[in-house]
């Protein structure tokens, strides 16, 4: 869960799950509307019958806008998540490349980062970034 935390962000994870959570009650409220219309459609004239399918295939159509809206939401914050991920490992290669040197542990967790910011679909940078930070020295030089 922590990994989690760490990688999407606590406000963005509370956003998404609040975002599911309501269209979740939304479906859950088009269902039983459906239910309640099929239920009173049985002793139904034909006429009324169709009126009220329309009215079900209108209540369908605002359902997928109000989801696609959702997903546009869900991929805002997306997007806002991996370039703010992007930025903060470019703070850090920055960093120890000023410094000349990268601790061999802490090449390991960029290698780490910058692997699963590709897998989320980051694309902003290269990967030879991560090669630089990989060619630098694993120590300080003694005479620094």
């Amino acid at each position: 869960m922590e990994e989690v935390i760490s990688t999407y962000g606590l406000p963005a994870l509370i956003a998404i799950g609040s975002a599911l959570v309501g269209a979740f009650f939304s479906y859950r409220e088009f269902r039983k509307k459906a239910y309640d219309h099929a239920k009173e459609m049985i002793d139904l004239s034909p006429e009324t019958a169709k009126m009220e399918r329309d009215l079900i295939r209108k209540d369908v159509d605002e359902l997928k806008l109000e989801m696609g809206s959702i997903q546009k939401s869900i991929d805002k914050l997306t997007d806002s998540e991996l370039k703010s991920r992007l930025l903060k490992l470019m703070d850090k290669v920055q960093y120890y490349k000023h410094l000349g040197y990268c601790p061999l542990d802490m090449k390991m967790i960029l290698k780490s980062e910058f692997e699963r910011y590709f897998e989320d679909g980051g694309n902003t940078i290269t990967k030879t970034v991560i090669d630089e930070i990989m060619k630098l020295p694993d120590e300080r030089k003694k005479d620094e």
